[in-house]
């Protein structure tokens, strides 16, 4: 994987993602920057149109303002759509030493949790199936979802404030400044490094790096190690099962919760987030 941008990402973390040199500073973008934006989402669109699953591995760093500590961790995720728009998704988090902390499971109406330290099952049970448009609204408080499940620039500029800040060989770095009350209570800033070219770890336009600051300052930084796109080895209907009745015989306690619908999905996938840093 290509990490030429890696130290210009970390600065722009540590200077609070905003002090970075304008777009006329980088003089290296041959098109105007709002064209060069256009052509990234529409990238997006295309690629989210057409795309019946994806498999992630993602490197995460967290940076606390508070105890000036720095956390890492990993993530594998698993995407599905099926045929009638219905979405499954598998959320796992893991150390750094590949030990398994935490699955999140989300088919049809429900929802699954498992931690893996308490061995306890949270399931839950939302008032309709998980799709594409109900899954955009985890955007609201999740910003890796962005380029997933809104990529529309009209939908996106209702959201956020889009620039273009820094353009190398490798990556085009774009800021998102949130306009909304409820993206301004999740982040302050955030920033998508997008690749310009399709390598050995995802294709053209992909946002390879991600990082966003949170309203107490700290920083979360995603770096996908490996992408995959209509993989069936690698994601299929399998893939979101669990065996519940052998679960409970191998000693896991299973705990019925009831937040509503989509506040479920979004809070146990918070939990999960922040859940990794104490383990």
């Amino acid at each position: 994987m290509m990490y030429s941008g890696y130290v210009a990402l970390q600065l722009l973390c540590l200077l609070h993602l905003s002090s970075v040199g304008k777009y006329e500073q980088s003089g290296v973008i041959q098109q105007e920057p709002d064209k060069h934006l256009q052509e990234i989402f529409q990238s997006w669109s295309r690629d989210n149109d057409n795309f019946e699953s994806y498999y992630f591995e993602i490197a995460v760093e967290q940076e606390s303002a508070v105890f000036h500590v720095k956390s890492t961790s990993k993530r594998r995720v698993a995407l599905m759509v099926r045929p009638n728009g219905n979405c499954l998704v598998k959320y796992d988090t893991l150390n750094e030493q590949n030990k398994l902390l935490r699955t999140t499971i989300f088919q049809n109406n429900n929802t699954i949790d498992m931690d893996y330290t308490a061995k306890k099952i949270y399931l839950s049970e939302a008032a309709t199936p998980y799709t594409k448009q109900t899954m955009a609204k985890l955007c609201d408080v999740f910003f890796p979802a962005v380029p997933f499940f809104i990529t529309q620039q009209t939908e996106l500029a209702k959201k956020y404030k889009l620039s273009l800040i820094q353009h190398d060989d490798h990556y085009t770095w774009i800021k998102f400044e949130p306009q909304t009350h409820r993206q301004q209570r999740e982040m302050t800033i955030g920033q998508m490094g997008v690749i310009n070219y399709t390598n050995s770890v995802s294709p053209k336009h992909f946002p390879l790096k991600i990082v966003w600051r949170e309203p107490g300052d700290d920083c979360i930084t995603w770096s996908f190690t490996k992408v995959l796109k209509n993989s069936q080895s690698s994601v299929s209907e399998s893939t979101f099962v669990i065996d519940l009745k052998q679960l409970q015989k191998d000693g896991w306690k299973v705990q019925i919760v009831s937040p509503d619908g989509m506040q479920a999905m979004l809070w146990w996938l918070k939990v999960v987030d922040k859940s990794s840093s104490i383990h």
